[in-house]
């Protein structure tokens, strides 16, 4: 089954960088969905990229997609104190399909390791 998860800057700020790479890489092996409250720059998806191709060498790792969402702040809700955009970044397994069906929303299409079921997650 496909799980949707939300990484916190609050509980990424509390890992080395190689234990965040390797939680990361783990999650993906369990075809999770990651949303990760942090702005990974350049240098830091390269590395993250670098990190799974050990994993491939075993043929355990899917690889994965990187996707950058912005999200304006506004005037109500629980953004609204914030004084710049957010930035999250999707991460899913390299297998997935993402479509982009209207502003701010996603669907995603997942197919496990085996290859033999597919599951569909949709958010804003």
């Amino acid at each position: 089954m496909t799980r949707l998860e939300f990484l916190t800057s609050s509980k990424i700020g509390t890992l080395e960088k190689e234990e965040f790479y390797d939680m990361i890489i783990e999650k993906i092996n369990q075809n999770r969905i990651l949303v990760i409250e942090k702005d990974l720059d350049p240098m830091e998806k390269m590395e993250l990229i670098a990190h799974g191709l050990e994993y491939a060498k075993n043929g355990l790792y899917p690889g994965i997609k990187m996707l950058e969402i912005s999200v304006s702040v506004g005037s109500q809700g629980f953004l609204r104190n914030n004084h710049k955009d957010i930035i999250f970044n999707l991460i899913t397994p390299g297998s997935s399909e993402i479509d982009q069906k209207e502003d701010g929303h996603y669907s995603i299409t997942t197919t496990d390791q085996s290859g033999s079921s597919e599951q569909v997650v949709s958010f804003l």
